[in-house]
């Protein structure tokens, strides 16, 4: 029965997909988070729905051409850049691990959504309708294991979805998906909508902590202390921080107070220990192929561990565990992309994330002279909170391809195009003359 009722969902979006592409991209971005093979038990769970949404976007996009066409900026510029030093990794890879293509294969269609939004993505109701497409497909698996949480006193333990990875991939996306809750709360009118998000975002925080997660527990102090230098309404924003601090410690089990006070004992922690050396093993990889890498996840092979974990001995002066025999993951977005693609990948990764925090501050810089426009200073400010909860977590969690970061950036790229275009229609002429605006924002602005 579940099966056809979301059977009878899915392809009554068929035909819309088919006339508005950009209805495509939401149904794309909220399959890639929602992860409904999850709840679904029969013959919808071996269809490729993602595939089937993106063919029909893409194809309906190439046949209208009635969207903006395809521009390179920084942002969208590093990502392409990513994708092509993924393809020569994946040529040359030292792995010969099944996944080395398959996560290429994702990765390239994570980055051709990205582009099919700069493309579809136009208006603010649009970009609006996308958010909200994440957020539901995010937040649907944060209300459904906070629940858990919550009902179960603490005692529920959030394993995480399997399209995201392990718990401790599974709470650095919820985490990444609270700012963007907290930018369509600050953006909506009605009360009861207000209420429904608020409450959604209290839940999601539950899971998080059902994950007992080390990682996760660092991502959301980040993000509590985010929450309170980075955005306007600091007072109440404090007062939340220390509702919900109250309500942890009131509720949260002595379990998971003792698995997050192991950070405390880190070099003790023999679990830590063995991603240090697992950071070394990706360094002494990229050394040795500093322009591709090793492949994607080429550490997993364990050929590939113990030809590099042969070479440690130069990075002695930094302590780690015991070398074990088998291959494991890298345990760090950014040693995860110096291993699988080399200092080239991982320049432009780095690139892409500092230059994104930048584009925020522009944004929010440029834009709060008019009032018309805080929803981009908003919106700006909470992408920026999402990112540095990425950065700041993702430094011990192999989490480096996840779609939600490639797509909040895409949107980030959005949005500072949209606010070129506004800041254009209302420039002076004698700006306008004098060639303050770059050519092709004009274009697109008439």
């Amino acid at each position: 029965m579940r099966d056809l009722a979301f059977a009878a969902f899915f392809v009554a979006y068929l035909p819309m997909i088919l006339r508005y592409p950009h209805i495509g991209a939401m149904v794309w971005a909220w399959l890639s988070f929602c992860s409904p093979d999850e709840y679904l038990y029969g013959f919808m769970t071996s269809l490729p729905l993602s595939k089937i949404v993106a063919v029909l976007t893409v194809g309906a996009l190439l046949l209208r051409r009635d969207g903006r066409r395809p521009y390179l900026d920084p942002l969208m510029g590093a990502m392409l850049g990513l994708l092509v030093v993924g393809l020569f990794s994946a040529g040359f890879a030292v792995t010969q691990l099944d996944l080395n293509w398959g996560l290429f294969g994702k990765v390239a269609k994570i980055i051709v959504l990205c582009f099919v939004l700069t493309s579809v993505v136009t208006t603010r109701r649009r970009l609006q309708g996308v958010i909200l497409a994440m957020t539901l497909g995010l937040a649907f698996n944060g209300v459904d294991e906070g629940l858990k949480v919550v009902l179960s006193g603490g005692g529920h333990h959030v394993l995480g979805v399997a399209e995201m990875g392990d718990n401790n991939s599974f709470a650095v996306a919820i985490l990444m998906c609270m700012p963007l809750l907290l930018y369509l709360y600050q953006t909506t009118a009605p009360k009861l909508s207000r209420l429904c998000i608020l409450v959604t975002l209290c839940l999601c925080g539950f899971a998080v902590v059902g994950t007992f997660s080390r990682g996760g527990f660092i991502g959301l102090v980040t993000f509590a202390l985010g929450l309170i230098t980075l955005n306007r309404n600091k007072l109440r924003n404090l007062i939340l921080v220390m509702a919900g601090g109250a309500m942890l410690l009131v509720l949260a089990p002595p379990a998971w107070f003792n698995r997050i006070d192991t950070i405390s004992s880190a070099e003790q922690d023999g679990s830590f220990m063995e991603r240090i050396t697992a950071w070394k093993v990706s360094t002494m990889l990229a050394v040795d192929r500093p322009l591709t890498g090793g492949g994607f996840h080429a550490i997993q092979d364990t050929s590939v561990w113990q030809r590099y974990s042969l070479n440690l001995g130069a990075l002695d002066f930094i302590p780690s565990g015991t070398v074990r025999e088998t291959g494991m993951a890298a345990h760090s977005i950014y040693f995860e992309v110096l291993g699988d693609l080399g200092f080239t990948g991982e320049l432009l990764f780095v690139g892409m994330l500092v230059v994104s925090i930048v584009v925020c501050g522009q944004i929010r810089r440029r834009a709060a002279p008019y009032e018309d426009l805080a929803w981009m200073r908003e919106l700006a400010g909470m992408i920026r909170l999402a990112l540095i909860v990425y950065m700041v977590a993702g430094a011990a969690l192999s989490f480096a391809y996840f779609e939600g970061l490639y797509l909040i950036v895409a949107l980030l790229s959005v949005t500072r195009h949209m606010l070129g275009v506004e800041l254009a229609l209302r420039a002076p002429p004698a700006a306008i003359e004098e060639g303050v605006w770059d050519d092709a924002v004009l274009e697109q602005a008439t």
